[in-house]
């Protein structure tokens, strides 16, 4: 049964890798859910030592990504990854966890301001940064190398898909994450 929590590299680095698995074990969890592939946002830590808000780089991997896999579209890797690398922490941390890699695939700014051919356009021809397109077969084929690239290297129990399909117009162009009403 998935007892599992999602967390954020950056919050792993934070507390402590160590540390924060201990207080997952503490209520149970058996699985992380790591944010592989993410946005940006304004993000409430509340266990921050460094600051109780993060605001993450946009559009990033949290994994080093075989680039050679990748074609018209290429993930950037978090620049985190330069001092750390948050798979490899959890594994050593919590070998008996299981690993999901929780992929953020069409809402991507990043991405979408880097490759503009590749996003949304609505009637007009206005094309929406924040949205690759699922119906772009370069876009697609970005998504599957991805989670692909993801599950080979990083030995996996799983990959979570958010946003694998077409964004709904009110979403918006950034937002703030909380989780509390």
């Amino acid at each position: 049964m998935y007892k599992g929590i999602y967390t954020y590299a950056w919050d792993l680095i934070d507390e402590g890798t160590v540390e924060a698995v201990a207080r997952f074990r503490d209520v149970g969890l058996n699985t992380i859910t790591l944010a592989a592939a993410y946005h940006a946002g304004k993000f409430i830590r509340p266990h921050g030592k460094s600051g109780k808000v993060y605001f993450p780089e946009d559009g990033t991997v949290y994994f080093r990504p075989d680039m050679g896999r990748y074609g018209a579209i290429k993930p950037t890797p978090a620049s985190l990854l330069d001092d750390h690398d948050p798979f490899a922490d959890i594994k050593a941390a919590a070998p008996d966890m299981r690993r999901v890699a929780w992929t953020v695939c069409m809402h991507n700014t990043a991405l979408g301001q880097r490759y503009p051919e590749f996003t949304v356009r609505n009637a007009f021809g206005d094309g929406y940064p924040y949205s690759l397109c699922p119906a772009v077969p370069e876009v697609r084929d970005y998504i599957v190398t991805l989670c692909r690239d993801m599950a080979e290297s990083q030995e996996l129990d799983g990959v979570l898909l958010e946003s694998p399909g077409f964004m709904p117009f009110d979403h918006g162009f950034h937002h703030e994450f909380f989780l509390l009403p």
